[in-house]
């Protein structure tokens, strides 16, 4: 956070300007210093201009009330000073507080500079704010100033901020490491010089204004066009580039957030579309798993959960054709809680070291013995409280090294469940190995009656989303269909 202490002991030709335009999304008048607003309005103003960058800097005028101008229905900036009880108040008192304040509770911190003003006669305080990797948070809300106020961001305005900050950056790049550009440029000014040179002969000599100087001025024209084609390609290429730039790459903390956001929200909203379909029990557990282990939001700074959250919505296999929208949306989010849970990328798959480490030789002499007869699948399972031992006690298996996710093997393929935060709705994916796995005693059937029982015993339920419920049973209300 850069800040100025500049004193001007009459008005900036700059801010009466900005009193005349009268307040606007990007100027603000205020008659007091109201400490507990400042680093909300000062956050909302920074991302503001981060979503518009041509507004270039949020004002906030300090001292500063509106009125009629002459009766005309136009709002302006009149000055009443800052001032308590008659007596003008200490501005620099006033700005180590506003700094203090912005600096304890806005991050990151906006850059700020902040002027001193008409202190000959009624102070003002003109508090300049310009963001600075935004989103800037204000204790933890992302907030927007607008025509009607400060109000919360939305998601399209936080995906529009990340990509102004990577396209200013991008340009700033190319722009400073563009010799052909830059040359192009220098032969066009080179241009104009002869055509000066040109006309100044003609004034002083006009005799010379023969076939020699009118062949010149028809070549400078023509040269004057070629260069001016190319520059114009040359931008063109760096506006292409930029929107390739931002489609592909290697995925970034803004881009996979974004990504983890819009799966959430359109899964969550064909869902609530479907809810007569799905019917309100399933809903209400729904919700429960996407409160606990979800959520509306998420932050930026969790990459490798967001990384495989959003992983899991783009790889998740179908049991078969058959399965609904709605299906398909609960089963996708109930994988992203366990993806997420476990915090690796989804195409490498949960465990994926031990399977290859136990990968068995297809081509050996022993021929190993498939699995057959079942698909992968996905659940819900409500359990009112039943422990963490209670249930490994019940199924076996074991706990991954983060205490998220445990893990129940069978000979036929693998249980994974995500450890709730603080609810008792746990997702639970059955995922079909490729080989019978000798090593693992405990049958499907056994660990699927053992569901059962823990749903009945606790008073909750099973809801098998996705599969034949081979390996996750229902209990809650009919089958599906």
């Amino acid at each position: 956070m850069a800040s100025g202490n500049l004193r001007h002991s009459l008005l900036r030709e700059s801010t009466q300007k900005l009193l005349d335009a009268g307040e606007q999304p990007h100027i603000e008048f205020k008659s007091q210093v109201v400490i507990g607003s400042v680093a909300k309005q000062v956050a909302a103003g920074a991302n503001f201009i981060a979503f518009q960058p041509s507004a270039g800097v949020h004002t906030i005028l300090f001292g500063v009330a509106e009125e009629d101008a002459d009766n005309t229905g136009v709002t302006v900036g009149s000055i009443v000073g800052l001032a308590t009880g008659g007596v003008p108040a200490g501005l620099d008192a006033l700005q180590l507080q506003i700094e203090q304040t912005i600096h304890t509770t806005v991050r990151p911190q906006p850059n700020i500079v902040i002027h001193q003003e008409n202190v000959s006669t009624r102070p003002i305080l003109v508090l300049e704010v310009r963001p600075a990797s935004a989103p800037h948070i204000w204790n933890d809300r992302w907030l927007m100033r607008g025509v009607a106020g400060i109000r919360a961001m939305t998601q399209d305005e936080a995906l529009q901020i990340f990509k102004n900050q990577r396209l200013g950056a991008w340009i700033d790049e190319f722009e400073d490491s563009d010799p052909l550009k830059k040359a192009l440029t220098g032969i066009r000014g080179s241009i104009d010089d002869l055509r000066y040179l040109q006309n100044d002969g003609r004034r002083s000599s006009p005799a010379a204004d023969g076939g020699g100087l009118a062949g010149l001025e028809e070549y400078l024209q023509s040269l004057d066009q070629k260069v001016t084609e190319v520059i114009d390609g040359v931008e063109e290429v760096r506006v292409q580039a930029t929107l390739a730039a931002d489609n592909t790459g290697a995925p970034t903390a803004e881009s996979i957030w974004w990504a983890v956001m819009a799966g959430r929200q359109l899964r969550m909203h064909t869902i609530y579309m479907f809810a007569l379909k799905l019917t309100a029990p399933r809903v209400e557990l729904v919700d429960a798993l996407f409160v606990d282990l979800l959520g509306e939001t998420t932050n930026l700074s969790e990459f490798p959960e967001n990384l495989a959250e959003a992983g899991a919505y783009r790889s998740l296999r179908r049991a078969g054709s058959g399965i609904t929208l709605e299906q398909a949306a609960v089963s996708e989010l109930v994988a992203a809680a366990i993806w997420r849970a476990n915090g690796l990328p989804a195409r490498f798959g949960i465990g994926w070291l031990d399977d290859v480490r136990q990968s068995r030789d297809v081509l050996s002499a022993k021929s190993p013995a498939y699995t057959s007869g079942i698909d992968k699948e996905v659940g819900l399972l409500h359990l009112p409280n039943v422990s963490l031992s209670a249930l490994t006690s019940a199924m076996g298996g074991t706990l991954s090294a983060n205490g998220r996710v445990l893990t129940v093997a069978t000979p036929n393929g693998a249980y994974r469940l995500a450890v709730p935060r603080n609810g008792d709705v746990w997702p639970i994916v059955f995922s079909p190995g490729l080989f019978i796995d000798d090593e693992a005693t405990r049958e499907i059937e056994e660990t699927t009656e053992a569901l059962a029982n823990l749903a009945t015993d606790s008073g909750g339920s099973c809801w098998g989303v996705e599969g034949s419920g081979l390996a996750i049973p229902t209990t809650l209300g009919h089958t599906y269909n």
